[in-house]
This record gives structure tokens, sequence and C-alpha cells, in this order.
């Protein structure tokens, strides 16, 4: 069982770190947390909560100290004083001369009103049940899986690591089995989605989606799933009924959704049919299982919104630097702080030195010693700057931490990164022409033209987006009900960015039929698909799939008589979906044009008058 002692040590180093130069409640929480084979850890764990997100959250919660100590030495605070009074006379109760993490964990809670307390209430965590287990609590090690059979379909090309595979059978430890069915397609996260059946005794159950991935992107995911998504969704579609799972031996955190279901068989991703299956009448599907069912609560529920482009979509590219820590700048580094001048960024080239001043820690990556910063401004995280070479050790630093300076050597810019994704492609024609040529018409070259999109002032609409409605998180359940998982993403954002990630999931798709190896295969395919040239080689029916998501979308544009909020997030969307290594080369290649044509749209019809012109796919 801890002592004192060790936790004190721990908790003047998380001090030091967080440059408080005085020990609190919150102090002592993270060194129990960091501690090993602490009760604290494993009791949070079992109730879904990784010891790495519960310290973030106090870190972000109590925030960072000033860099001018104030005073001498390491003081307690006074309730970090009532609270070891309490311990100790709790150790004498049992008999003891010494205080345990025991007795600290009962008189922390016993005092009731720390701020410590305040971030567990705000993660979900009951605290009388806590004290309940905690009073129950013995210093064993952690518990170990149950044996779970984990069987994979011998059709699935798919290997799960020995983490993963732990992973499940604490999720399904009552089960005596778990059969994976299919692994579903993810967006840009990298989490691994599975639909699992899970069996006992015999008995087939209903089928399940499972998510799992880094603990700050799954936990996170549950409180948006609480915030956005819980109360507004149809009662027959995928839902998160239990915790996450945590366990403390494993990075990684899992969360199930269930989903409605007949029994006789599995829900299928939309991916998986467009794919296989004749789509006759899906079209129709589109909108009346799948835009009438949650459109009254999300989509339909629009307000206005006038905003500039980058403020919503600057996110989904490239960091605009990447940049090499330096301890001690030089007088000439160039400041980039709030309110910012963002073309000047674009001027900013390899090897010159730049001071970022109140941006927020948007992404920690402690295996690479580096962290994304943000400007934090609007629902997206706009603006982001990797700062890499860090050591994460000695300086803590916490998601959500105004960095108030920080500087560093460029090493990339965002058209370093973007003309490396392009040349991964082996483009055909020169990557640094303005325009490229697609059915004899000359169209903006994505890679070098997107900045006008991002400078563009959109005058739209913001309501609860899904924030990642690829085919592969839309799920066929029970009469062909129509689910949605995966609310990694959910927010309140530009209503039409799901309609746009719909679109460039579709054209990918629709697409592999027509795709080979070579460049004209995707400007082929480009063709017809965007409706620039009559369909010959596409099946006409992958097309009504297509028109039907801009009927929708013309339905909820702000002005009907304004296109330019659609095609801003096609372009930046396709623009996007031509860097993920997870789509096809040729997919990629067609992303390509497919942003080409958004922004030539753009710039040429953005505001055009007549809108029973987008009744199609180009006007």
């Amino acid at each position: 069982m801890v002592e004192l002692r060790d936790i004190m040590i721990i908790a003047r180093q998380e001090s030091q770190q967080m440059r408080h130069h005085f020990i609190g409640v919150e102090h002592l929480c993270i060194a129990m947390l960091r501690a090993r084979d602490s009760i604290l850890a494993r009791t949070l764990s079992e109730r879904g909560l990784s010891v790495p997100y519960v310290i973030e959250a106090l870190r972000r919660r109590v925030g960072k100290g000033g860099r001018h100590r104030l005073w001498a030495g390491v003081p307690n605070t006074p309730r970090v004083n009532v609270v070891l009074t309490i311990a100790q006379e709790l150790a004498a109760e049992a008999g003891r001369q010494n205080i345990t993490e025991h007795d600290l964990l009962i008189a922390i809670l016993d005092e009731g009103d720390s701020l410590a307390l305040r971030v567990l209430t705000t993660l979900n965590i009951d605290l009388e049940e806590l004290r309940r287990d905690i009073l129950n609590a013995d210093a064993l090690p952690a518990v170990q899986a149950a044996y779970v059979h984990i069987e994979l379909l011998p059709t699935l090309d798919v290997t799960l690591s020995p983490e993963v595979l732990f992973l499940l059978r604490q999720m399904f430890s009552d089960y005596d089995r778990v059969r994976v069915e299919d692994r579903l397609a993810g967006g840009h996260s990298g989490a691994l989605l599975l639909l699992v059946t899970p069996i006992r005794d015999g008995s087939e159950h209903a089928s399940l989606v499972v998510k799992i991935g880094p603990a700050d992107l799954i936990l996170d995911e549950a409180q948006r799933f609480e915030r956005y998504i819980k109360t507004t969704l149809p009662p027959m579609t995928a839902r998160i009924e239990e915790r996450p799972v945590s366990p403390p031996l494993t990075e990684l955190v899992g969360i199930k959704y269930t989903l409605a279901s007949d029994g006789q068989s599995a829900p299928r991703s939309l991916r998986t049919i467009v794919q296989s299956e004749p789509l006759d009448g899906f079209a129709q599907w589109l909108r009346s299982a799948l835009y009438h069912t949650y459109a009254p609560r999300w989509w339909a529920q629009r307000r206005p919104f006038r905003f500039e482009a980058w403020q919503e979509y600057d996110a989904l590219l490239p960091p605009v630097l990447e940049i090499d820590y330096l301890p001690h700048p030089p007088a000439d580094a160039i400041h980039i702080r709030y309110p910012i001048r963002r073309q000047r960024l674009t001027q900013i080239h390899y090897g010159q030195t730049v001071q970022i001043e109140n941006f927020i820690v948007h992404r920690i990556d402690r295996a690479a010693h580096s962290i994304t910063l943000s400007l934090g401004h609007g629902s997206t995280r706009a603006l982001q700057i990797t700062v890499r070479d860090l050591d994460l050790e000695s300086e803590a630093y916490f998601r959500g931490e105004l960095v108030e300076s920080i500087a560093g050597r460029v090493v990339r810019t965002r058209h370093d990164s973007l003309m490396a994704g392009l040349a991964e492609l082996t483009p055909d024609f020169d990557p640094r022409d303005a325009r490229l040529i697609l059915d004899q018409k000359r169209i903006p070259n994505p890679f070098t033209q997107y900045q006008p999109v991002l400078d563009h002032t959109v005058t739209g609409s913001i309501s609860v987006v899904h924030g990642d409605l690829h085919l592969g998180n839309i799920m066929l359940g029970v009469n062909n009900t129509a689910m949605l998982i995966d609310f990694g993403q959910s927010r309140e954002g530009h209503t039409l960015f799901d309609w746009a990630v719909l679109e460039m999931s579709l054209l990918a798709e629709l697409s592999l039929p027509y795709l080979d190896n070579t460049w004209d295969s995707a400007r082929r395919a480009a063709a017809e698909l965007l409706e620039l040239t009559p369909p010959i080689i596409v099946d006409p029916i992958r097309l009504e799939l297509l028109v039907e998501v801009r009927h929708i979308v013309a339905e909820l544009l702000a002005n009907p008589k304004r296109r330019d909020e659609y095609w801003v997030a096609l372009a930046v969307v396709a623009l996007r979906a031509s860097l993920w290594t997870t789509m096809s080369v040729p997919q990629r290649r067609l992303m390509v044009y497919v942003a080409g044509v958004a922004i030539g749209e753009l710039i040429d019809h953005g505001a055009a008058p007549d809108a029973t012109e987008f009744s199609g796919l180009t006007g």
C-alpha cells in the first residue's frame, strides 16, 4: 500500500512541473494516480477512466503557475493540512502510525470540497460510490482479464495485437466467446472499430460496435456523446450505454455502441453495401432513412453563422508549421500571436525562428516528444503548430493549457507537407502548376490554390454535426433503419460539413470499379462522377446517390442563391482526403480533382443566382 511519504515526494515533483510551488489536494490526487499499485488508479480504471486522462483533467482545471516564485519552499495549502489531520486520525483508529493512500483518499472524500473532487464529479464519478469502493479496497495487483475466446471470421484480413485482445477480454469478461464480424473503416482518428457478436453458453447476443483507441480520444468521445448526442439521437439508433473500459495495464480504452438488432443478422455498414451490393433505391434511402431521421434534431436545427472559412476548416489541413523547440530564441524571432495576420504565416520558411504566444495545447504526443498548439478560436482548432523535441518529463503540458510563449526553428511548413503528400501520388503534372487539366477544362490545382478557400467569408448556418459522416459510420439495422456510430468528432459546427464528408466518401467508394493505377483513370472517373461529361463507364445509379446528396445540401443552404458555403466545405474535405494514407492511391488521386473542381466552382460560381442549378453535381 502506498504510504504518505512516497505520495508527498511525487506531489512535490508535480507542483514543480506545474510551477505552483505549493502542495494542494489536486497534487496529492495526481501523486496517488502516478504511484505504483495505486488504489485510486485501479478504482478509477474500473470506472473506465484512464490515469493519464484524469491527470490531464486535474491539470487543466487548476492551470499552470507563473514562472516567478513569490515565496520560499513548497508549503501545504490549508485544505491539505485539514486533509492530513483527518488522515492521521483515520490511521490512528486503525492502529497505525503512518498515513497510507487508503487513509488519504477517505480523508479527501470526507473533507468534501476540494477542486480535485469537483473534477471527478465532472467526469461522472459518483463520490459516495467511490468512497464505498475505497473502504472495501485492498492493495492487490490489478485484476487480470478473464479468458474469453476471441474468434475472427476467416474472411477477415485483420490482426489484433495482444493489447487489443486483452482489452476485448476485459470488455466482455462475462461472456465465453466474442466473434469479430468485421473491421469497420474508420475516419482520420486512427482508432480501431470492430463489429462483434458476444456469445454466452452457446447463445449469441446482439451485435455491438467496439471502438478502441488512445485514452484521450475515446474518453473525449464519451464526453461528446453525453453533451451533443445522447438526448438528440432517435431511440432505435446506436448508443453508448456502458462506461468506457480502461484496464490499468494498457494505454488503450474501449467503448461499446449498442445496435438495434432483430437477432437474425448483424447490422452492416453503408460502405460494405456500396462496395458489394446493387444500389437501386439507396438514393431514396439516404433521404428517408438518414436525413429525415436525424435532421429534425441536428441539421434542421440550424442557426445563422457567418465565419471566415479558416476558422472552421483550417484544422483539417496539415499544421501551418512544424518547429523544433528552442529554449532561448534569438531576438529577431518572428512573433506569432492573436490577433494574427494569417498571410504572414505563408511567408515563413524552413530554418526561420518563430516565437508563438498565447496558443492553446491541442494535442500531446509523448512518444514523439511533441505538442500541437492551436489558436483555439471557433468550434475547431485552427492554425495548428507542432512543437517537437520537447522534454515532456520535466515540463508538464496538458490539453487546453494556454502557452504564454514558446519558440522554435521551422523544420516544415504546410506547403512542405502538402507537396510531400502530393509527391506520394507520383503526379504526372508539375505539382507547382496553378491549374490542372480535367476534361479539357482548366481547374485550380488545390495544392497551390487552397488559400482563397480559407480566406473566403461564409454566410452559412451552425448546428449539431456528426463530424465524421463517412460511409463506414453509417450502419443499416433492423428494417433498413439508419444508425450512426463513432461520435469522436461530434460538435456544433458548419451544418454542411457532414454532407461534404459524405459526398467525399461516396465519391471515393463509387469510383473504385473505374480506377486503376493511372492518373487518367482518376481524371475520367472525376469527370463522370462530377457530371462534367455524360456517364459512359459510370453506372448512372451510382450518380443518383451523389445527386441526392446535393438535393439535400440545396435544402440546407443558408441562402438558396449562394452555394459557396458548400464549395468551401467540399474543397477542404477533399483536399484532406487526398492526404489520407488509409485511402488507396487511386482514390486519393481522384480527391485531388474533386478538390480542384470545388475550388473552381467557388471562384467561378460561388454566388450564382439560379439555385435550381444546384440540383445536379456541378452548376
